[in-house]
């Protein structure tokens, strides 16, 4: 771990807020910064895991690993009352929805789901959180996804029918109960057989466009 040459200014009142730490482009400084916060007592442990999108146990394991010291928990109410006012006033943070019951998801029938024709033979359908996406696919006999990329994680799993998957450089048909993990950037497509098919497939992160 590097440590900055100069610590940074902080205002252990105000606490961090999102847009600060999403104004530092460098992941080192991102998590010196938040990091430099958590000691100061600026913020807790769960609000640093938060703005650097990590569990609270993989931070914690990390602090372990680097021999730094450990707050829990907020060290006080006021503490904490302060780390959700912060949270509270991003607007991108998830929090206000949680407080207010406001998040669209939480039980779902995939019948009921919104659906999108994607392409010609192509319904989509899909759920998700704020790290993680799961979307449900109907294929025509003969439909086609052209080869394509992208940056995101996908795991495809063939519920129904069967599709031939090209995959990077190899190829195979895939049916009921089998699957692919396409890693990012890998070039991927596919061709469905001759009977309706259905996969969902698993993202990280998850797609805007699918939303």
């Amino acid at each position: 771990m590097r440590y900055y040459a100069q610590q940074p200014e902080i205002d252990v009142e105000a606490g961090l807020s999102d847009q600060e730490v999403a104004a530092t482009d460098d992941p080192q400084a991102r998590f010196n910064l938040v990091l430099a916060h958590y000691l100061a007592g600026a913020i807790s442990l769960a609000r640093a895991a938060e703005l650097l999108d990590l569990s609270w146990l993989d931070l914690r394991t990390r602090c372990l690993r680097l021999d730094v010291p450990l707050r829990t928990a907020p060290a006080d109410l006021a503490e904490a009352k302060a780390d959700v006012k912060v949270a509270e006033a991003d607007a991108s943070s998830h929090i206000p929805n949680l407080i207010s019951g406001e998040n669209p998801m939480s039980f779902f029938t995939v019948s009921e789901l919104p659906s999108t024709e994607m392409l010609p033979g192509i319904v989509r359908r899909a759920v998700y959180l704020e790290h993680t996406m799961m979307t449900f696919f109907e294929f025509e006999p003969g439909a086609v996804i052209p080869e394509h990329s992208h940056p995101h994680e996908q795991i495809t799993y063939v519920v129904q029918g069967a599709m031939e998957f090209r995959l990077g450089d190899e190829t195979r048909v895939l049916r009921a109960g089998e699957g692919a993990c396409c890693p990012p950037n890998v070039p991927h497509g596919a061709v469905v057989l001759d009977e309706p098919t259905v996969a969902l497939d698993g993202w990280y992160p998850p797609r805007e466009d699918y939303k």
